[in-house]
């Protein structure tokens, strides 16, 4: 057990310390976003599975900063506007992950799954 912790602890300090890198390194909020939501999906994707990520804060006063790792976030973000519900609007709504699997099958927003099903 103790190995998986030591594991477990270097994958955390390498993610820490890229993080503080991003944070340091970003001339403002949508640059930061933008490097947050590619190194998200670049660690979540595997070599037969890529990832998509979307990262959004909501900001007193301000616009909601919105950046992906891949130009179709904004196409997602444009559609849950629209409807007014979609898998980032729940998530900050709940502060829970939402992961869609499959937009085909899915039935917790149907008329954003249907627009994105036709995109």
């Amino acid at each position: 057990m103790a190995h998986a912790e030591a594991a477990n602890d270097e994958v955390f300090a390498d993610v820490a310390l890229h993080l503080q890198d991003l944070v340091l390194d970003s001339a403002d909020v949508d640059e930061f976003l933008r490097d947050l939501a590619g190194y998200a999906a670049a660690r979540l994707s595997s070599p037969d599975r890529e990832v998509f990520c979307g990262v959004a804060v909501e900001r007193h006063k301000k616009a909601t900063a919105i950046a992906g790792s891949d130009p179709c976030i904004r196409t997602l973000d444009q559609l849950q506007d629209k409807y007014g519900y979609g898998p980032g609007i729940t998530a900050m709504r709940t502060t829970d992950t939402v992961l869609v699997s499959d937009v085909s099958q899915e039935k917790r927003w149907p008329a954003y799954a249907s627009a994105l099903s036709r995109q």
